[in-house]
């Protein structure tokens, strides 16, 4: 959200001939403007803690493989039978 342009452009409305109730409620309008940036700020680093918190979680959850051993043969049906027996152990 670009809420400079929309500041300049509420800013441009104002000119020597509008009438000064106007310009106020201009200057409520900009004031509004600033307060929805502060909280789209405080709102979008506020998520991107936790974005961060969330990226680690999963990275130090249980889902890392286990180390593979490198064999350049392939196994027998009996050696991954035997594998699977000795995980359940």
């Amino acid at each position: 959200m670009d809420f400079t342009k929309i500041r300049e452009l509420l800013k441009g409305l104002v000119n020597d001939s509008l009438p000064t109730e106007e310009v106020e409620k201009i200057g409520g309008i900009v004031q509004e403007v600033d307060n929805a940036e502060k909280e789209f700020n405080e709102f979008v680093e506020k998520h991107d803690d936790l974005r961060k918190k969330y990226i680690e979680a999963v990275k130090n959850s249980t889902f890392k493989e286990e180390p593979r051993e490198e064999s350049n043969e392939p196994k027998t049906f009996e050696q991954c039978l035997q594998e699977q027996i000795n995980k359940r152990s």
